[in-house]
């Protein structure tokens, strides 16, 4: 059977080509979810990958534009095509027809997508995030949904779980941001909570100067420890989640791979090399897996 075959025999649930437009989005640009979807059963395979396509397609909005009306309009575009869904239409747009495959498919609630967009809108709009209580509540409005409803397909959305996404979601998130920190040093945007850059006294231009590396690893640090936390959270709740929820909750296994390469870097992110690593963390998911860890 083929990777994400979406039933039993290939020949009975051929992949369309909304289904596999996303597949391929999710496994070019983000990588370590799509494995993750790889130890989910077969049949909830090309809905994780809708998910994480919607998940990539809102995020881009705000990296990819410059003028907040635009931005704006291409949320609302998105709101209006979830709206469309559940009134019995399907745009079209690939994502959104994988979309309504999967919310008819897994009876995904229309209420879930709301606080993804809304978010979304706050993030084109320059919201500023002062501290890292309002970056944990901003990717509890973004990226643990996207877990929540992922949960909600692989049927093991009991509140032990959804409790065990939300910390593992919160540690992926932060992850990233740190992980993307040299992207956005280059170009003059700081995506750290002003409180922490404003405790180790760094500013959006400081992080290219080398001078400045000491500040940095600072402010990383501070991050990457909250992220630990959350992860180490979700861990303790092992022994009672469903082993169903393993391929969301394997985020942690990603998560916490980068957490490690940042401290054995001294938390400077400009040090890292995450390719080198990356079948390491292949073979750890896999490990963990197996045994039923995250």
């Amino acid at each position: 059977m083929p990777l994400f075959s979406t039933g039993s025999r290939e020949s009975e649930a051929p992949i369309d080509a909304a289904t596999a437009y996303c597949i391929e989005q999710v496994r070019s640009f983000d990588k370590e979810r799509f494995l993750c979807t790889l130890f989910a059963p077969a049949e909830t395979r090309a809905a994780l990958a809708a998910l994480y396509a919607l998940d990539l397609e809102l995020s881009r909005i705000h990296s990819r534009t410059r003028e907040p009306l635009v931005g704006f309009m291409r949320v609302q575009w998105w709101r209006d095509a979830i709206e469309a869904i559940y009134a019995g239409r399907r745009p079209d747009h690939p994502v959104v027809s994988a979309l309504t495959t999967a919310i008819g498919r897994h009876n995904l609630p229309h209420d879930a997508f709301a606080p993804l967009l809304t978010a979304r809108e706050r993030e084109i709009a320059g919201e500023t995030v002062p501290d890292i209580a309002a970056l944990i509540g901003h990717v509890q409005e973004t990226t643990t949904p996207i877990a929540t409803l992922a949960l909600t397909v692989l049927t093991c959305d009991g509140i032990t779980e959804r409790l065990a996404a939300c910390d593992v979601s919160i540690g992926w998130a932060l992850a990233g941001l740190l992980r993307a920190l040299p992207a956005d040093a280059r170009a003059q945007t700081l995506a750290l909570p002003q409180a922490v850059a404003q405790a180790a006294a760094l500013t959006d231009t400081d992080p290219l100067r080398a001078s400045a590396r000491p500040q940095l690893r600072a402010a990383v640090s501070m991050v990457a420890a909250t992220a630990g936390e959350h992860l180490a959270a979700a861990r303790r709740r092992r022994a009672e989640v469903s082993k169903q929820a393993l391929p969301v909750l394997l985020w942690a296994t990603y998560a916490q791979g980068h957490l490690n390469d940042l401290k054995r870097a001294g938390h400077d992110p400009f040090a890292i090399r995450p390719a080198r690593r990356a079948p390491l963390r292949m073979i750890a998911a896999a490990a963990n897996h197996a045994r039923g860890r995250y």
